[in-house]
């Protein structure tokens, strides 16, 4: 094993277009809990994010929950806070879905989350939404409509003031 020493001089020598290190252990731990966590910086210099199954920064269990991260690892002052659960539906009729955040972009201050109807035994995606919020997530548009998974690229490539390069 390498000290981080060793590894910091490897990386530094390295004549590859591109170079990255993974700690061995956690570089920083928070009070939050679940699991995906679907990222993206915002215009006000936050990190939204929404994570599935667990209470996020919050104190209440859900499939999904989104959140405001704030501060810098290594500044020691990362905090959370949950904004909201209420994102989305479940569009799949029949039962045994659950909600699960797949991605998110902010595109002109606005941010959009792509979240899916999973199967409780992971065998199947039927259905998708893109949930929009104008306001960091203070009022949020809960889904424009059920669509195949598939159909959610089309979506986001025609976000407008998108690059699509």
């Amino acid at each position: 094993m390498s000290s981080n020493n060793e590894m910091s001089d490897k990386l530094l020598g390295s004549t590859f277009f591109s170079t990255a290190y993974i700690e061995e252990c956690d570089t920083y731990n928070t009070a939050s809990d679940g699991d995906l966590w679907a990222s993206a910086w915002a215009d006000d210099d936050n990190l939204y994010s929404a994570n599935g199954d667990g209470k996020g920064f919050g104190s209440t269990f859900a499939d999904i929950v989104v959140n405001r991260i704030t501060g810098s690892p290594y500044s020691n002052n990362v905090a959370g806070t949950e904004l909201t659960s209420n994102i989305s539906q479940i569009w799949t009729s029949g039962g045994g879905y659950n909600r699960k955040p797949t991605g998110m972009i902010i595109v002109d201050g606005n941010l959009y989350c792509a979240v899916q109807d999973l199967a409780s035994n992971f065998d199947n995606v039927f259905a998708a939404t893109i949930c929009k919020s104008t306001d960091q997530w203070r009022n949020m548009d809960l889904g424009h409509q059920r669509t195949h998974v598939q159909q959610l690229c089309v979506y986001y490539h025609n976000v407008p003031g998108l690059r699509k390069e």
